[in-house]
């Protein structure tokens, strides 16, 4: 199958991936109207990136009643567990398991190791524990492999979910990861978080990581 029609947007987000293969983590930001081929563009790049070494992993943002809060980062978590053996998992997670619970429950589900999780009143001071230690952890899982993070619609996710994403994309330059976010900016109110996480990429810019990919109509297809 080739891949035609979007032969800059991908060209972005290649440059992305060679600049985290210097260590120099990426965050790339694809956005555009409902079916125009952000999710095709996304897998044609994840098979380009697993190409060249990269492991990719997906989650999928959802907006339904019930949903787990960090849901698309508890897919990625569950996919990332299913291809390491167990020593591997303890190694890199083991420093932080009783932290990350909430972001790896069947880990912690396996483990015979008591948790001492210590309480915390603070629900901001709490939130800040949970994400410096997931941006630990892939700063320990970097240094095995280099990985690909694929966020689709996130334009259904909650302000946790794209926090958490800010704060990851910003502690990983030094890391061999690039994380892809797919979002509907026309289904995107003025006060939805996304508008927050873009508004700050002027900033992140500074540091190279973002990559804003706008995608028009334009002939596209797969043949």
């Amino acid at each position: 199958m080739t891949f035609v029609g979007r032969e800059r947007e991908l060209a972005a987000l290649s440059s992305a991936l060679m600049s985290a293969k210097g260590c120099r983590g990426q965050m790339a930001l694809v956005c555009g109207d409902p079916g125009i081929g952000k999710s095709a563009l996304m897998r044609e790049f994840a098979a380009r990136a697993e190409a060249e070494g990269f492991r990719p992993l997906w989650g999928r943002c959802l907006e339904e009643p019930g949903t787990p809060i960090y849901w698309p980062w508890l897919q990625i978590g569950r996919a990332w567990l299913l291809c390491h053996e167990e020593e591997d998992r303890n190694a890199i997670v083991g420093p932080d398991l009783d932290i990350l619970a909430d972001l790896f429950p069947d880990l912690t589900r396996q483990s015979s190791e008591p948790k001492h999780q210590p309480s915390i009143d603070d629900a901001n001071q709490a939130r800040f524990r949970l994400f410096d230690a997931y941006a630990r952890f892939w700063h320990r899982a970097t240094r095995q492999e280099s990985f690909l993070l694929l966020l689709d619609d996130l334009h259904q996710d909650s302000s946790a979910s794209i926090k958490l994403l800010e704060f990851v994309a910003e502690a990983s330059q030094d890391c061999s990861l690039v994380i892809v976010a797919a979002f509907r900016d026309s289904e995107i109110a003025p006060d939805h978080p996304v508008n927050a996480l873009l508004s700050r990429v002027p900033r992140c810019s500074v540091t190279s990581l973002p990559v804003l990919a706008r995608m028009r109509r334009t002939p596209f297809s797969q043949r």
